[in-house]
């Protein structure tokens, strides 16, 4: 399974299913590292806005490159 199918078919119907509004795939070269997007309503009524970065695969490898490019993505997005 690819991370488009992952996204698509895991990821997104399970934080609908969870309970979360406005689920949206942002993959592409304008995501900042931001694949998913995603809100909820807090217990005062607030909206409160969630993002996560979506890989498919082994991360670690022998190094950290892959680690780090995550965070990087998350720092810098």
């Amino acid at each position: 399974m690819n991370e488009d199918q992952y996204t698509n078919e895991i990821i997104i119907p399970l934080l609908r299913h969870m309970g979360f509004i406005e689920v949206i795939y942002n993959h592409g070269i304008e995501e900042f590292g931001k694949d998913v997007t995603f809100a909820e309503f807090d217990r005062l009524g607030n909206k409160k806005y969630h993002a996560a970065q979506i890989k498919v695969g082994n991360i670690s490898g022998g190094n950290n490159k892959g680690i780090n490019d995550l965070v990087d993505h998350i720092t810098n997005g």
